[in-house]
Order: C-alpha cells, then structure tokens, then sequence
C-alpha cells in the first residue's frame, strides 16, 4: 500500500485527508509544527514534527523515514499559512510568514521530495492551492499571490516530472470550514458573511482520496467558484464591477 506523507496534518482538511487515507488502508505520515493531544491519541498516522520554514532540518526528516522504509509515495502539500487584510495593512513580517510556508516552504520541500521520486520513476504531488488563486478578492492580495505561486510552480513542476513518471496536481478549494479561518480572521466577520457557501472538510478530503487513487492535473471546488474564474478571465473589468460586492466579503 501506498505510503502518503502529509504536511500541516495535525488540523483541518490536512487532518481529515490523513483520517480518510488511514480509512482506505494507506501509510499515512503526517508532519506537523505541533500536534494536539485529543488528535494524537485517535489518530494512528506515524505523526513528525516538521517546519516547512526550516529546510536545514529536513535532510535527517527525509533520511530517517526512507531508511524506515517510509519513502513517500505521494506528498500532499497542505500546510498553509493567511491573514485576511488589506495588503498595506500587513507588517512585514506577516508578509514573509505567508511567503515562507505557502511559496518558498512548499517549493524547496517539493524539489527535495521530487528528487526521491525521480530515482523511483514513480510518485505523486498534490499540492492544495486555493480558488484565490484563480481569482484575487479583497483583504486578500498578498495571500492571493501566494496562491498564484503555487499554481504557476506546480505546472511548470508537472511538466519537468512528466518524463519520470510522476504525477503533479493541484487542488483549489473554495473557504472550507477549518480552523484556518479563525486564523486568518480572527473577527469571525468573514466566517459569517460566507457561512452558506463554506466547504465541508470531510467532502473535500473524499476528493483528494480519489485524486490519489486517480491522478488527474486539477480539482475545483465548488463548480461554480470554477466558472466564476472562467468568467473572469474572459472579462475582468467587467466582472470585477458587476460581482465587486461578493469579492469583497472579507
């Protein structure tokens, strides 16, 4: 059975993603900063602790879990990192914490885990993007282009690991109804201006499941947050003025 590893695992869709992955038989490894205790005790995955902000502490990760015969192969990229505000109104460092997990993290940690499957010709990236990557809104432009990154590296990556055999998708979900959230608006405020259209974890989850078992380029959800990207591609100026009261909800 396929041995998947799991980064931001201890919480939200990460958390359900490595239930469900156990369900169907898998070897889960989750690496997270920090694991709630309630959560350890029911969870059966091979739990690590692992920063995506320090790559100088990934080879011994790495090195241990291969000699484990742990080798992934498939990595879900799911750690992630937002704060819902204005750009201007972000400090600096604000700014690099969400570069730091979202882009530069998820990159370095993608190219070391595509050295491990190049050797085995075989292997699948999922990275968990977002529909803001697709589509910019308001108090959310610095996280917006972290998103952006991650779709725009992942299909130039797709297209370099093609020859070798190994897979690279990304999943663009909607607000989902996490934790992440009350992170990134601690007011609550967008919560509940959105509350009707927020993404169950659990449905999510099933969709990654069956990319694993099916791997395809790409997965949108909701289909209607897909076809108000299309239609803003076609016609931003447009759409911008006409939808600017839902896209600025936050």
């Amino acid at each position: 059975m396929k041995v998947v590893w799991i980064t931001g695992a201890s919480s939200g869709l990460g958390a359900e993603i490595a239930k469900q992955a156990l369900e169907k038989g898998y070897t889960v490894v989750s690496l997270a900063r920090s694991y709630n205790q309630d959560w350890s005790s029911a969870n059966k995955s091979i739990q690590v602790y692992f920063d995506l902000t320090k790559p100088n502490e990934w080879n011994s990760i790495i090195t241990r879990l291969c000699q484990e015969n742990l080798s992934p192969d498939v990595l879900i990229n799911n750690a992630g990192s937002g704060l819902f505000k204005n750009g201007w109104e972000l400090s600096d460092v604000e700014v690099e914490q969400m570069l730091a997990v979202n882009v530069t993290g998820l990159i370095q940690f993608s190219n070391r885990i595509s050295q491990l499957m190049i050797k085995k010709q075989a292997g699948h990236i999922i990275q968990v993007g977002s529909q803001a990557g697709k589509l910019a809104t308001a108090k959310a432009s610095v996280y917006a282009a972290t998103k952006h990154a991650v779709i725009g590296y992942s299909n130039g990556l797709r297209l370099e690991l093609m020859p070798h055999r190994v897979s690279v998708s990304v999943v663009n979900p909607g607000p989902i109804k996490t934790p992440f959230l009350a992170t990134a608006d601690p007011s609550g405020n967008y919560e509940k201006a959105i509350g009707r259209w927020l993404l169950n974890p659990e449905n999510v989850a099933k969709k990654v499941i069956l990319l694993m078992e099916k791997p395809k380029r790409e997965i949108n959800v909701p289909w209607w947050m897909n076809l108000a990207t299309k239609a803003h591609s076609l016609s931003p100026n447009l759409f911008e003025r006409l939808a600017y009261s839902f896209l600025a909800k936050k």
